[in-house]
């Protein structure tokens, strides 16, 4: 239950994400694309989380607990740089960069997916890279780029320096309590360890600040 939960939950982040990114154009201030061309745009929050699957399931093989952390890094550090372009319309996560909303919205996607990505995969350097370059190239060189490789940089490192020292990987002790004469002589329950563990975040993911604000799909 417990699994399925948390594969609802990311379900519903890239839901929200892949809605905003749909509602900006890929940069900015440019003319919408036209007829087939507009319909056939890849979408950059699906690109991306594809490119993290590849990453966190094929490649590294983590285990599913592992797994959700891994993917809940890369879809909150996009989620707050479209957010952020889109003029936060949802409450930020961690981080809302200040934009003018003509920031690439491609650019942001994939800069915060693989920077975050590049942190947690050190051994994946060569091939993230060569993804990113492959993507980035498909965005023009422009102020737009510049400015959403500016804002995918600034929350992929605000997830970065937010997950450090998190718990995720250490090893805390259960300390087993002294016999009690109430229980015959039974061991207490262990003790919770006292290290905060990423699991006991009080940070939810996703929270709606102002649906209605959220930028209309275009027709």
């Amino acid at each position: 239950m417990a699994r399925s939960g948390r594969f609802r939950r990311k379900l519903m982040c890239t839901a929200i994400v892949g809605f905003l990114a749909a509602g900006v154009p890929a940069a900015a201030g440019a003319p919408p694309a036209s007829g087939t061309a507009a319909s056939t745009s890849p979408n950059a929050v699906i690109v991306w989380d594809r490119n993290a699957q590849t990453a966190i399931w094929d490649v590294a093989g983590q285990q599913p607990q592992v797994q959700a952390r891994s993917f809940a890094m890369v879809h909150g550090a996009v989620y707050d740089a479209v957010n952020a372009i889109s003029g936060r319309p949802y409450e930020p996560y961690l981080s809302a960069p200040r934009t003018n909303g003509r920031e690439s919205v491609n650019a942001a996607v994939g800069t915060a997916a693989f920077q975050v990505l590049s942190s947690l995969f050190p051994a994946q350097q060569a091939r993230l890279q060569a993804q990113y370059d492959e993507w980035m190239a498909t965005v023009p060189d422009s102020a737009a780029k510049r400015g959403g490789v500016s804002v995918g940089s600034q929350t992929a490192a605000a997830m970065i320096r937010a997950r450090q020292d998190d718990g995720a990987f250490g090893d805390p002790a259960w300390p087993v309590g002294e016999p009690s004469p109430a229980s015959g002589g039974r061991p207490r329950p262990p003790t919770p360890p006292t290290r905060r563990g990423w699991r006991s975040s009080s940070r939810s993911s996703c929270r709606v600040r102002r649906c209605s604000a959220a930028p209309a799909r275009p027709r």
